[in-house]
């Protein structure tokens, strides 16, 4: 058997590893004869991801297995379980009764175990193996409609939970992350960086949203509250067969909070095309058909509220919260916070990046106009 060190801030305890290989096997008697372990993601402080992947015996069956392993650990700035980046929520999430209760048609990874270590956990995680390889707008559609019936559902019978370590005001707290990004666009508008991040018209009209944003955040705050993932986009989306239905699984539940209805929809359509899930050009598509199938997952919810406030909400958010990066563009580790982030080179990403801000330079139109239209 292979022993790894420095996987999990030590070596991994084998005792361990063969019972939850016995979970995910279903069997009282498989013994692991061989594992590899490779990393997902590892980064400097916030944590890592691995997957262990290998084979074991079961009365003389070989059988194939895969875990994920997710250690979370702290950072001093991550400690108010009110803001966006608390560390603790995610295992927090795992050991609360979110899970049991999302409606049919959406899941969370499976996690078999949760070990603790001083400021970290350490997650063992159901390694889900995704039916779809391609996404089309019918699939980004599809998980719309679930996380409408996901987010009315909160609405329309158990009230919203109130767990201490769910995330509130998460789009308020977020948006003063970009705060020092707004200052040097419009300090600093011939600056090279400030320049890529889009045509001067757009970003005009995006910063006369930001310096309303007080008003904005105030009707988005007084809008109907719900439960919300908060992070819905195509990384954190896989799609899977169980007994014959395709299912969503949402991973990397670390936002997730409150938010107004709609809210929860602009990731998906916003941050999937910015992290590259799909093409720029198909933006307004993709708007279109997730904005139809969430009103429809609402209904079947029992929603009966204003589609025009839902839209509100989606379109302030996705303005608010994907116009400017919460990172400075003047710092000299931009770019290559950049090109780490996105894995793409700076000049593909900011060309792509610039071609969205138009977008949202629409929504940012599109809610100043409801606001004053309902009065919000």
């Amino acid at each position: 058997m292979d022993t790894l060190e420095g996987a999990a801030n030590g070596s991994i305890d084998e005792a361990v590893l063969t019972t939850l290989v016995r979970q995910t096997l279903n069997s009282d008697t498989a013994e692991i004869t061989e594992w590899t372990v490779r990393t997902i993601y590892g980064g400097a402080g916030g944590g890592s991801i691995y997957r262990y992947v290998g084979q074991a015996q079961d009365r003389g069956t070989t059988h194939p297995w895969s875990l994920i392993q997710k250690i979370v650990r702290a950072s001093p700035d991550c400690t108010d379980p009110l803001t966006p980046r608390y560390w603790e929520r995610e295992p927090l999430a795992y050991q609360s009764e979110l899970f049991a209760r999302l409606p049919a048609g959406l899941a969370a990874p499976r996690c078999y175990h949760i070990e603790t270590a001083g400021h970290e956990y350490r997650l063992w995680l159901e390694d889900i193996q995704e039916s779809t390889s391609e996404w089309t707008l019918e699939h980004y559609g599809r998980v719309a409609r679930e996380l409408g019936r996901f987010n009315a559902a909160y609405l329309t019978s158990p009230p919203v939970p109130s767990w201490p370590w769910m995330s509130r005001s998460f789009l308020r707290h977020w948006i003063e992350l970009c705060a020092t990004t707004a200052r040097e666009v419009r300090q600093f508008p011939d600056h090279p960086h400030v320049q890529l991040l889009g045509q001067p018209n757009a970003i005009n009209r995006l910063l006369a949203l930001w310096d309303d944003r007080e008003v904005f955040l105030g009707a988005l705050e007084r809008l109907p509250q719900t439960l919300c993932h908060l992070d819905v986009f195509r990384r954190n989306l896989l799609r899977r067969m169980t007994n014959g239905q395709e299912q969503t699984v949402l991973l990397d539940w670390a936002f997730t909070g409150t938010g107004a209805l709609g809210e929860e929809i602009a990731p998906l359509v916003t941050g999937t095309v910015m992290f590259f899930g799909l093409e720029a050009d198909k933006l307004r598509k993709l708007d279109a058909v997730v904005f139809e199938e969430y009103l429809a997952g609402l209904h079947e919810a029992g929603w009966r509220g204003d589609p025009q406030e839902v839209r509100f909400a989606y379109a302030a958010t996705s303005a608010l919260r994907y116009t400017f990066p919460p990172v400075s563009v003047l710092d000299e580790q931009f770019i290559p916070v950049v090109e780490s982030i996105f894995g793409r080179p700076f000049a593909e990403v900011t060309a792509h990046h610039a071609e969205t801000r138009s977008f949202l330079a629409e929504r940012a139109d599109e809610a100043r106009a409801l606001m004053d239209k309902l009065k919000l």
